[in-house]
Formats: C-alpha cells, structure tokens, sequence
C-alpha cells in the first residue's frame, strides 16, 4: 500500500546525526585467543572496546516510494542490491531496486504454491533464488532468480512447530532455528528457554544443539484475565543468521557464540565487565516510554500495564546480526528514548573491525521485533518505528572513515 503524508522530521535527523552520543571512557584493546580451533576475544566491556569508527550514508527509506508497510518482518539484499521485505500483514514479498523503488510484489494470501500466510523468514542466495518461510503454513518455499516457486517443504513436526523461525539453510537441506513458542502463561513473574535447532532433510524430529534463557515475562491477575505486563530493562535471548552461520545468545551476560550450520562454534566473544545500574531517570523514561505504547489508555489499563518489575542493571547487550563478509554485529543496549544505537563489528577472526551509530526506535515492551532485517555488500536494511509507531525500512551504506 503506498502512503500519500509525510513523515515528521525526527527520523531523517537521526539518519544524519549519528555519532553524536554520550561521552565513553577509554577505549579498551580486546584480547584474541585461540582454543581448540575456536578464536575468542576478550572484551572488558562492549561499550570501552578499541575499533575505528564506520561512518553511514543515506540510501532510501521505503517512505521514498510512498509504501506502507503492514507487518514487515524479514528482508533480504539480493545480489544486484535490490532489497526484498516481506509485508506479512498483506501475505506479499515486496521487491525494491538499488535505488529504492518498488518494482514489484510477489506472492498473495492463500495455502497453494506462491501463497502465503504469515511470512517470518527470507534468505536470498547468490544465484538469486530466495527462501521463504511461512510460520503460519510452516512451510519453506524456495523461489528460483524469477520468483517462480521451485519447491516447497514442511518445516514442522507438530503443532508447536508453526513457531519456528528459521536462522539459516545450507545445499545440503539443513535448516538451523529457534523457536520461542511459549505453551504456560503463569501469573507472577516466568521465563522460558529458547532452543537453537538443526533440521535435516526428511528429518521427523529437530536435533537440539543447545537452550538458553529466553525472555523474562510478567503477568498480573486483573477483572478482565490475565494480563502480560512489560519487563524493564529485562533480559531475553536474541538469534541471527547468514551466510550458512548463527548466532545466539542470552542478553544476560556479554557470551557470545558464532556457529557454522552444522553447529560448530567458530567464535567466541565475551566480556566480564560489571552491569551498568539503572538510574531513577531510566525508571522514569522507561515508564513513559511503555506507557505511550500501550494497547490502551484507560487509566484502570494503565495502572495495571505499569506495575511490571523493573530491572536494576541495563542488559549486557541488545542486539545482534551477522553479514555477508563473516562478521559479527553486536549492539549495545540502549537507554529509553534513545534514537541511535552503538555497534561493535568483529571479524570472523574477532578482531574489533569497526564501531558505528545507526538508528534504532523503542522496542515492543512485550514481543521482540527485528531490528536489522539483512547486511549485504556493504550495505543494511533496519526495520524502525516512526512517531506514529508505523513501519518504516532504512537502507544505509556503511564503511570505515579511513
């Protein structure tokens, strides 16, 4: 759907006055290692560790072609640059060119071959096909370079598994993913663990590689039933893919592991540095910020939405991505009303290549949303929130100052 209003101007400043944060201490080297074909680095803290400074440019915001998005939830760069975002909302894959136009939409709402329910998930491969998983069909379908359906594949052994989201694919059939299906609501306070899975061609059940804490949730008896309440400040488990690798991690502490598709660690980057407390002013911004997104503003809602327990250290990071040069993407946590994020980029070796600014908008205070949906040929694609909380894609170019 194209949009016919403009947006506030607060988006395209933040697009243009990165860099400008907070005063940091320090910078720190981080120290590399090696141990049993595993490389390791070594950080104090994410926020002191020493790397040069990556600049960004503007490319287009899917505001220039007057698109609004409706559910977006996966993209992907295809090779020529061109950018693919699945709308799931409207059950369609929308196809931008280099420059940001939209030249194109693939796919419709329905069960048959090129038809979707729910699209989570998009991969594109250097040939151009495109993978394409459907939670709500759990169903993988691979696109050929002319988005024609080449084959479709069952990505489920049960109900449970309509929640899969996959991370990443190798030739052989192999799907690596999580899956963050929460089967208890309880009152008080809870967590669930969050598996890394390999699925193989054929396979009846999922090999489970490893769990880790996922997020910390709340609930609280009310008149009307349960009621889900945000969590301050707490901590979740965060999951990427590319490049036939994964990452995952518990935000609990700065632990970090790179896998290859057949699970394999191939780096390690953790860091031991004390928690960084949250002030009263956080508590106080953290508080407006979830009360501005809540499903409803009576007073009796907002009274109860708000009693969530707050957290009193900030989580050891935020995020996390990975692209296409073996590169690990590790974002800081940010403080409420921020508008940037800070990123430290390791190379596959785990030296410390870069460190850049790039936009960010509040999180969900329930559910986790993606943050960066694809980095490609030295561009990235985020999936931000604007003043009205729409969607909005930023495409930005990147490189060292140097």
């Amino acid at each position: 759907m194209r949009r016919s209003r403009r947006r506030p101007l607060s988006l395209a400043i933040a697009l243009i006055s990165l860099g400008c944060g907070e005063r940091r201490p320090p910078p720190v080297e981080a120290a590399l290692s090696d141990s049993l074909g595993v490389r390791i680095a070594e950080l104090p803290e994410l926020a002191t560790t020493a790397a040069p400074t990556w600049r960004t440019k503007r490319a287009y915001t899917t505001d220039d072609a007057g698109v609004l998005l409706h559910e977006a939830q996966a993209g992907a760069f295809l090779p020529d640059g061109s950018l693919l975002i699945a709308n799931s909302g409207s059950s369609e894959i929308l196809l931008f060119d280099p420059d940001g136009v939209l030249v194109r939409t693939i796919g419709r709402s329905g069960e048959g071959p090129g038809e979707y329910g729910y699209i989570n998930w998009l991969d594109a491969r250097e040939d151009g096909s495109v993978l394409v998983y459907d939670v709500g069909l759990a169903r993988l379908t691979t696109l050929n370079a002319d988005y024609e359906v080449e084959a479709t594949r069952p990505l489920h052994t049960g109900v449970g598994f309509k929640f899969l989201l996959p991370l990443a694919f190798d030739s052989g059939g192999t799907v690596l993913a999580t899956y963050g299906r929460s089967n208890v609501f309880n009152l008080g306070e809870w967590r669930d663990t969050v598996p890394l899975l390999s699925i193989g061609p054929g396979a009846t059940s999922p090999d489970t590689l490893g769990l880790w804490p996922g997020q910390e949730k709340a609930a609280a008896d009310v008149q009307a039933g349960k009621l889900r309440l945000p969590v301050g400040f707490g901590r979740t488990a965060i999951a990427a893919g590319g490049g036939g690798r994964v990452v995952i991690a518990s935000t609990d502490s700065l632990l970090i592991t790179v896998r290859a598709i057949d699970g394999t660690p191939t780096l390690i980057v953790r860091g031991a540095g004390d928690p960084t407390p949250v002030s009263e002013r956080d508590r106080s911004a953290w508080l407006e910020e979830v009360t501005g997104l809540a499903p409803m503003d009576s007073e009796d809602f907002l009274r109860e939405w708000t009693r969530g327990p707050v957290r009193e250290t900030y989580p050891a990071f935020g995020a996390l991505a990975l692209d296409d040069e073996a590169r690990l993407w590790v974002g800081e946590a940010t403080r409420p009303g921020a508008s940037t994020r800070s990123w430290v980029i390791f190379g596959a070796d785990g030296v410390p290549e870069g460190r850049i600014e790039l936009p960010t908008s509040a999180p969900h205070p329930l559910f986790a949303r993606p943050e960066v949906l694809d980095i490609r040929e030295g561009r990235i694609a985020l999936l931000l929130r604007d003043e009205w909380n729409e969607q909005v894609v930023v495409v930005l170019s990147y490189a060292s100052v140097d």
